[in-house]
């Protein structure tokens, strides 16, 4: 029996240093079994198996542990019950972040009246009061609320007409104003106004342009000053350039005008022409109420 012991050991050790500590449970009963089990074989298989010698009955053993460590090892792996391995599911892609947002806050004197929001397209970039796309700002835009128009925007200091209130049915609005004061302008060159919706909202579209030879030298602090700004008395749409053109967006905003600005300098290409349309298609107009977060 001392064969039987060291053969115990060995598949002892070999099952402990593969890891398997586990199936010397199952040995164990593999083991009884070779002693206890009666043989229910024929009769001449089982007379041979009495006169085994040790050696054989020893192969005989370890077959058997051979076994108990493959019945073993399914007991301890995971099953696979056909079919291919699981596949780990695959990452769900990210959501594209949402694109950045310029704030153009409309204000009246101590009251914020109206928001535009206007979405930061590729290539395009935000400073202060503008947005602007290409070399040189070839393409911009930018957002007002006004009082009043300058009647000569090179000599503009001394030449501001105010926005007034209507007060007969006739009486043009503050909108109509606007418009008309524009195309008055002298050297604009003005295109005939037509009716648009901007976000929902009506607007009077007019398109104006800066004289080409324009020396803003010969300017009143060498600005070429459209409009008003109700928000900084001291500045106003001076943005312009020799050649620029502009074009104007006069909203109504209950019965109030929003006046959007974009405009194309001189170079601007039709590619940069088609970025400002584009750009204008995305904005959004409103009251500070349409752009508070929801609270559902």
């Amino acid at each position: 029996m001392t064969a039987d012991r060291d053969l115990d050991r060995v598949v002892r050790s070999w099952l402990r240093e593969d890891g398997r500590e586990d199936a010397d449970r199952v040995l164990d009963l593999v083991l009884d079994q070779l002693e206890t089990t009666p043989q229910r074989r024929a009769g001449w298989l089982a007379q041979r198996l009495l006169n085994m010698n040790t050696t054989v009955r020893l192969v005989a053993a370890a077959a058997a542990v051979m076994v108990a460590a493959l019945i073993s090892y399914q007991f301890l792996v995971v099953p696979n019950f056909g079919g291919p391995p699981p596949v780990s599911p695959e990452p769900s892609a990210s959501p594209e972040p949402s694109p950045a947002v310029a704030e153009f806050i409309i204000e009246r004197p101590y009251v914020v009246y109206a928001e535009v929001h206007v979405p930061i397209r590729e290539g395009w970039k935000q400073s202060h009061n503008f947005v602007t796309f290409g070399d040189r700002d070839r393409v911009g835009f930018s957002a007002w609320s006004t009082d009043g128009v300058y009647a000569d925007p090179c000599q503009w200091q001394a030449n501001l007409i105010e926005l007034t209130d209507p007060v007969l049915p006739d009486d043009a609005g503050r909108v109509e104003q606007v418009v008309q004061l524009l195309i008055e302008q002298p050297n604009r060159e003005p295109s005939v106004p037509s009716e648009v919706r901007i976000d929902d909202w009506g607007a009077t579209m007019v398109e104006l342009s800066v004289p080409e030879d324009l020396d803003l030298a010969n300017c009143d602090l060498r600005r070429y000053n459209a409009w008003t700004d109700v928000s900084d008395p001291t500045g106003g749409n001076w943005n312009h350039q020799p050649g620029q053109s502009d074009i104007v967006y006069v909203v109504d905003m209950d019965r109030d005008p929003v006046i959007l600005h974009a405009w194309l300098r001189a170079g601007a290409t039709a590619e940069d022409r088609a970025e400002l349309e584009a750009m204008l298609n995305s904005l959004r107009v409103g009251f500070p109420e349409d752009f508070a977060p929801s609270t559902n």
